[in-house]
């Protein structure tokens, strides 16, 4: 068992299925790639002829888009786990009543997409959250200390810093936290301010 024959280096699918069954053509599957009959075979082709499609496992609709990719990816990362256990928060992000634009500016800064000239670290302890600066950057001048902390009945809510051309906002939201839609109305003009940082980078 070696490399697929040159003859088939430009074969598609449907070189592979019989026209006449419409079905897997197994001489052809054994010939060109028989180290992956059993997978092939696992594919079910439509038998009515329908179209082949494109399909993302991981929405309902089918539709990629870069939300479920970059949840798919994080999914997979070590970090995924250490998140999950704070609470539902990727949900609460995408409830929140807010523009569009600043719930995508809140998910980035959570999955650590925001553009950033400092190394974050987060450690959490059993009621609060410290954001932590782990290194000293060459382009912002702020110490290599404690940024911003907030303890709270629970967990926490707006954790933010403005750090000259720097904008980083974590958001995190549980209905153990008290007040919640006054914090949400007391940080939407923060978020505002937030955002309009954001977008000049």
């Amino acid at each position: 068992m070696g490399p697929p024959p040159e003859r088939s280096l430009n074969y598609k699918v449907s070189c592979l299925i019989n026209r006449d069954t419409n079905d897997w053509d197994l001489d052809k599957i054994r010939e060109i790639c028989p180290f992956a009959e059993i997978e092939i075979l696992k594919l079910k082709i439509s038998r009515t002829g329908a179209p082949d499609k494109l399909r993302w496992m991981r929405t309902k609709d089918g539709e990629f888009s870069t939300k479920s990719g970059y949840h798919a990816a994080f999914a997979e990362s070590n970090d995924a786990g250490r998140l999950e256990q704070a609470g539902n928060w990727n949900q609460e992000v995408w409830n929140l009543r807010t523009a569009p634009k600043t719930k995508m500016l809140i998910w980035k800064a959570l999955r650590g997409a925001l553009p950033a000239c400092h190394p974050w670290e987060i450690s959490s302890k059993k009621d609060s959250i410290r954001l932590w600066e782990t290194t000293m950057g060459l382009c912002c001048h702020i110490p290599n200390s404690l940024v911003m902390w907030f303890s709270s009945c629970g967990l926490l809510w707006v954790l933010y810093a403005l750090l000259t051309s720097l904008t980083l906002v974590i958001v995190h939201a549980s209905v153990r936290t008290p007040n919640l839609k006054a914090r949400l109305n007391t940080f939407r003009e923060e978020f505002r301010a937030v955002w309009r940082n954001y977008s000049e980078l």
